[in-house]
């Protein structure tokens, strides 16, 4: 048990970094972004609600200019997020045991937890003025994947005693925000005004943003869990 709990602590340790760097990262990666919206060229910079997360991520940004700086800062943000949550995904087998429906679902979500952690790593070598359809399509699995995952936390956390409901109720704010998002890319697909991508913009920032930090207070919560476990032998 001690052992395990190293590796959980160590898994819990990492996705809080990955979360914080992203966040960084991405941050500074906007300051570096050579202008241009999808509907406007000529604008300057990073428009903080006319550009997409994956704006940044274009190798030649709308401006047509080089994008180096800002895609190369986005790509590392992107693949470390997704390296730091599979071990995060590989412990929850071990972490609820109580019963057989427990156990199922916490294999599933260790199996479909990573298989979302890749498709977010693939997001970042696939910019999405290089590889359009595949892009998207990674930018899809990634959330659907992810919104599974977390109707199955929140399950999980939700009927688990030693919980608080702050983690099941995370998590459902988490997967409510996703079909947000994705009715907003379905009515506004095709929508390339400037309200348009104002909604889907916006809808993306809050849905990210929000993933990063309940992602990380969950954590922390599961981390002081394993500390007062430990404090306790």
């Amino acid at each position: 048990m001690l052992v395990d709990n190293i590796w959980k602590r160590r898994a819990y340790i990492l996705s809080m970094v990955g979360c914080i760097q992203f966040l960084v990262l991405t941050f500074i990666a906007m300051l570096f972004y050579r202008g241009g919206t999808q509907i406007d060229p000529n604008t300057s910079g990073y428009m903080f609600f006319n550009n997409f997360f994956s704006d940044l991520g274009l190798t030649i940004s709308y401006s047509g200019e080089l994008n180096t700086i800002s895609f190369f800062l986005f790509s590392i943000s992107v693949s470390f997020i997704g390296l730091s949550y599979i071990p995060f995904f590989l412990t929850i087998s071990s972490t609820f045991q109580n019963n057989a429906i427990e156990r199922k679902l916490s294999i599933a979500c260790s199996i479909i937890g990573p298989f979302s952690s890749v498709m977010f790593i693939g997001i970042a070598f696939v910019p999405d003025n290089v590889f359009s359809d595949i892009h998207t399509l990674f930018v899809f699995s990634a959330f659907f994947l992810a919104f599974i995952a977390s109707l199955i936390l929140a399950y999980l956390t939700y009927f688990n005693k030693n919980y608080s409901f702050i983690f099941p109720l995370g998590y459902m704010i988490f997967s409510c925000l996703i079909v947000l998002y994705g009715l907003m890319g379905l009515l506004f697909f095709n929508n390339y005004t400037i309200e348009g991508i104002f909604v889907r913009v916006t809808i993306q920032k809050i849905v990210v943003y929000y993933l990063m930090i309940c992602f990380f207070f969950q954590n922390y919560g599961y981390l002081k869990k394993i500390r007062i476990a430990d404090m306790s032998t």
